[in-house]
This record gives structure tokens, sequence and C-alpha cells, in this order.
């Protein structure tokens, strides 16, 4: 169901743009991926979850030169704009592309110190995860 719905928010998204001229999977697929190392700590102070999409200006290399959010709560905006900027893209005839971040905070616990899972769908798909509290599983001496 969250996977129609990611769907669903991209095709209506890129609707417009989608009866002008086709866009094919290689037109934006990224030559590379900046990775989050984190879920954006402003968001996860708040416990807010959702949707970003991002509009990305790209210059004749394909690298980002403008983000801009088209969707998305204020407190996941920010940090998801300054990892947007980082990727490198194909080429295309629009040179644009659509990106769409999901965040999710899962009820679990992390492990160690994991704070954040990043996963890439290609060719624009990122899913942002990370969990409600901290586990520590190290043995301590007395």
């Amino acid at each position: 169901m969250r996977l129609f719905t990611l769907s669903a928010i991209l095709l209506f998204t890129l609707g417009g743009c989608l009866f002008a001229q086709e866009i094919k999977d290689e037109d934006i697929f990224p030559n590379r991926i900046q990775e989050m190392d984190h879920y954006p700590l402003d968001g996860l102070a708040r416990h807010e979850q959702g949707v970003v999409v991002v509009r990305a200006k790209l210059d004749n290399d394909g690298d980002v030169i403008d983000a801009q959010a088209i969707s998305g709560k204020q407190s996941l905006i920010r940090e998801t704009l300054e990892n947007a900027k980082k990727w490198k893209f194909a080429v295309n005839a629009q040179k644009t592309v659509i990106l769409v971040y999901d965040y999710k905070i899962d009820k679990g616990g992390c492990y160690r110190s994991l704070t954040g899972q990043f996963i890439f769908y290609a060719p624009n798909l990122v899913t942002v995860r990370s969990c409600e509290a901290l586990i520590n599983t190290g043995t301590s001496t007395h």
C-alpha cells in the first residue's frame, strides 16, 4: 500500500512532464548517489515522517546546481535538499530530475549506533529510516 501511495504521488508530480515529453528511467538515473548518514535531525526530534519531493536542476555534466522542495514537511526539507545537491545524474534534455524521499521512523530500537538507514530504489526513490530508540547491547564489566 505504501509503495502504491508513493507511486501515485510520483505520477501526479510528473504528470505534466510525462505528457509533454517522454521521460525514460535512463534519463534520470543517477551516476553518483550521496547517502544520508542519518535521519534529518529536526524531523527526528519532532518525530515527523513523510514524503519530500524534490525538483533538481542539472548542469551540462549532470551535477545538481539547484534543488527545490515541491512538497514535504519543513522539518525534513533542509537536510533533504542538502543531500540532493550532492547527487550527479545522467545528462538529459530536460536538465531536471524529480527525487522522492520517503522518511519513516520505525517503532523498534536501533542496534548500537545505527541512526539511520538509506535505501535507494532506482531510478529516483529514496527511503530513509530511523527508529524510536537506540539500543546499546555492549556488555559492561563490574
